[in-house]
């Protein structure tokens, strides 16, 4: 990674490709191949999960980091839920804010990081929701990312990632030209749990086919 790219530089530039193109496809749920859809179908199931997942929704204050589209923010903001949907692509959230109903969810363009507080500030959200983020970072990075998450105040937040699999590698490849498989499930919440003042409290899985989700939620210890 050069010296003047910025890890979240490096994830916008990636959404502006081809990559981007596909996950359009996939939230218009207008799939163009056999992997994409089983994604349509496997984010879908997702939404189901979190929403059941949330204890809920009506007046949480939600922050949706990665918000793509805003087809998971839609859902909560449906639920009744405040949602600030934040996404790095800035065509990402002109086209989530055309296709959105209204009242719905505030769409940000940037960086998710910017809107959270600090430990000691008041806290601007009840939940953080982090879903297939991490994914586009190294593993460094996304260490930082959570500490800068832990360092935010946040009470509790949900985490979705793929995992390593080799159906989900394959699936992966496919959409983005990656070789990367998705994220070593056990490594990762290890960490979370060693590093991190959150506990994850509940957790479910999403599989279909070859979309292989791993679905956390982390409440902060004490």
């Amino acid at each position: 990674m050069a010296v003047s790219e910025t890890p979240s530089k490096r994830v916008r530039l990636l959404y502006e490709g081809d990559l981007g193109r596909r996950w359009r496809r996939i939230e218009d749920k207008r799939p163009a191949t056999y992997f994409e859809q089983n994604i349509v179908i496997g984010r879908s199931e997702l939404c189901d999960r979190l929403l059941e997942l949330l204890p809920e929704a009506e007046g949480c204050r939600i922050l949706d980091a990665g918000c793509g589209l805003g087809s998971v923010a839609s859902r909560f903001a449906e639920a009744g839920a405040q949602v600030t949907a934040v996404d790095l692509v800035p065509e990402f959230i002109e086209a989530a804010r055309s296709r959105s109903p209204r009242p719905g969810p505030s769409f940000v363009a940037g960086d998710f990081v910017d809107s959270l507080g600090n430990q000691g500030e008041e806290v601007p959200f009840d939940v953080l929701l982090l879903t297939e983020v991490l994914e586009d970072y190294e593993t460094a990075e996304r260490y930082q990312l959570l500490r800068r998450i832990a360092a935010s105040g946040v009470p509790w937040f949900y985490l979705a990632f793929r995992t390593v699999g080799d159906e989900s590698g394959m699936l992966w490849e496919r959409l983005s030209g990656s070789d990367t498989g998705g994220i070593r499930e056990i490594d990762l919440l290890r960490w979370i749990h060693l590093g991190t003042p959150f506990r994850q409290t509940r957790q479910v899985k999403v599989h279909v086919r070859n979309y292989r989700v791993h679905v956390s939620e982390f409440k902060r210890d004490g």
